[in-house]
C-alpha cells in the first residue's frame, strides 16, 4: 500500500528538493562516467562518493549520468528516468537532511521495487499532448482511458531474457495544456539484481504509432551510483 502513497507526492516533491541545490555545482557532474586523461578514457568509480540528498536527487537527473534518457521520434520525445529507491525516499521526505533510521526504514519499504518515470512529449513543447493529431472528439477520449487503465500492458522490462510486466502504474492527469503526459511505474525487482549486465524499457506506443520504444540500461549505469549522505 506504501508503494501506492508515494506516488501522490513524488511528482511535486521533484522540484522542492531539485530547489535545494546551495554549492553543488559540481554534483551533477560527479557521476560522468567516462572522462579523458592523457587521451586515455576510463571510467569513474560513483560509488564511494557521498551526496546530500538535494546534491543525490540533482545527480540522478542529470543526464549525462546515464539514468534519464531520452529518444526523439519525429515530433514525439520520449523521456525515462531510473529512480533508485534512495532517490524515491529523497522525494518522499522533502528533506536535505535524512537520518540513518529513517533511510533504513524507508529502503525496506520500497527496496523490492524500482521505480521510474515515463514522459511522452510534443518535441516543439507547444500545444496539448493528448490533443496532437487529434481526429475526432471521440478520440480523444479513448487516448485518456487507454493512457489512464490500458497503457500499462504495453510496458515491460527485459532483463536476463525475462519479460518483467509493469506492475505499478500511474498517469499523471493534466487538466491544463500540457505538451507532455507522466507517467509513474514500478516493476517487481529480480532476485541477483545486480548481476545482470543490462536492462532495457519497452514501450508499445499505439497512441502515436511510433512502434516499440526502447531505452536500454547498463550494470554500470545502474549500480555505478554514488551514496546518499545521511545526518
Amino acid at each position: 500500500m506504501h508503494k501506492f502513497i508515494y506516488i501522490s507526492v513524488v511528482f511535486l516533491a521533484t522540484s522542492l528538493i531539485a530547489c535545494k541545490r546551495g554549492n553543488i555545482s559540481e554534483a551533477g557532474q560527479a557521476g560522468s562516467f567516462l572522462f579523458n586523461k592523457n587521451n586515455e578514457t576510463r571510467l569513474v568509480n560513483n560509488i564511494n562518493t557521498q551526496l546530500s540528498p538535494s546534491e543525490y536527487v540533482q545527480w540522478i537527473q542529470n543526464s549525462e549520468n546515464g539514468l534519464k534518457k531520452e529518444k526523439k521520434i519525429d515530433e514525439i520525445s520520449f523521456s525515462l528516468q531510473h529512480k533508485p529507491t534512495d532517490y524515491v525516499i529523497c522525494q518522499e521526505e522533502q528533506t536535505n537532511t535524512i537520518s540513518p533510521q529513517v533511510l533504513k526504514s524507508k529502503r525496506a519499504e520500497l527496496n523490492d521495487m524500482e521505480y521510474y518515470d515515463f514522459k511522452i512529449i510534443l518535441a516543439n513543447g507547444e500545444g496539448e499532448l493528448l490533443k496532437h493529431n487529434l481526429e475526432s472528439n471521440d478520440q480523444y477520449d479513448k487516448r485518456v482511458k487507454y493512457f489512464a487503465f490500458e497503457m500499462q500492458k504495453d510496458i515491460a522490462i527485459v532483463q536476463n531474457n525475462d519479460t518483467i510486466p509493469c506492475a505499478l502504474f500511474h498517469f499523471e492527469r493534466a487538466y491544463d495544456v500540457s505538451p507532455f503526459s507522466t507517467f509513474l511505474l514500478g516493476f517487481a525487482k529480480q532476485k541477483n539484481d545486480t548481476k545482470y549486465n543490462e536492462k532495457t524499457f519497452i514501450y508499445h506506443d499505439k497512441v502515436f504509432k511510433k512502434g516499440i520504444i526502447k531505452f536500454t540500461y547498463t550494470h554500470n549505469e545502474l549500480h555505478n551510483i554514488p551514496q546518499l549522505k545521511t545526518l
